[in-house]
């Protein structure tokens, strides 16, 4: 797996490669337990526990020619804009960061990036995640934009997936 960095004055972004047919990607802490197998998962396309974060993937790719989905991560100081347009899915959530530095590790609990220490540290965050092809036998592709805000009620802004709506009928 292989990422790139962009970074501006109040944002910077981290572009990753997983295998097409993972069914999730996470970003966890350092020191943070794999807790699957102690307590079950609850929530949406985003599943969230202290120092860990699940993002669903719903992939469905079974070309064997096909062997990465693009994965972004974007960390901003504030809230970024919210473009909705080009994605089939849109949730925001709220995280509470215990020591304020991710890494994106694949479903097997590799490492495949790891991401600079967030803005504000041990905070409160907000998690804005985009699904794009959804569909069958397409290759997805995720973005889950990152900010310090207070805790806010779950949110999903757009949804259109048949992922989506298994896990948030009621947008």
């Amino acid at each position: 797996m292989n990422g790139y960095n962009e970074i501006g004055s109040t944002s910077c972004r981290h572009r990753v490669l997983i295998e097409a047919r993972s069914p999730y990607f996470q970003l966890v802490e350092p020191g943070v337990r794999n807790v699957e197998d102690i307590e079950p998962w609850q929530g949406g396309l985003l599943k969230i526990r202290p120092g860990r974060i699940r993002c669903l993937t719903g992939s469905r790719v079974t070309d064997a020619s096909v062997s990465v989905a693009s994965v972004s991560v974007e960390i901003f100081v504030e809230s970024p804009e919210g473009a909705l347009d080009d994605c089939d899915d849109v949730i925001e959530e709220s995280y509470q960061s215990p020591r304020g530095h991710l890494s994106v590790v694949d479903c097997r609990n590799r490492l495949v990036h790891e991401l600079p220490a967030l803005p504000a540290g041990p905070a409160s965050y907000r998690l804005r995640y985009h699904l794009r092809n959804q569909a069958p036998n397409r290759v997805g592709e995720y973005l889950l934009q990152i900010w310090a805000a207070e805790v806010a009620p779950s949110a999903a802004l757009k949804i259109t997936s048949s992922l989506g709506n298994l896990w948030h009928s009621a947008a």
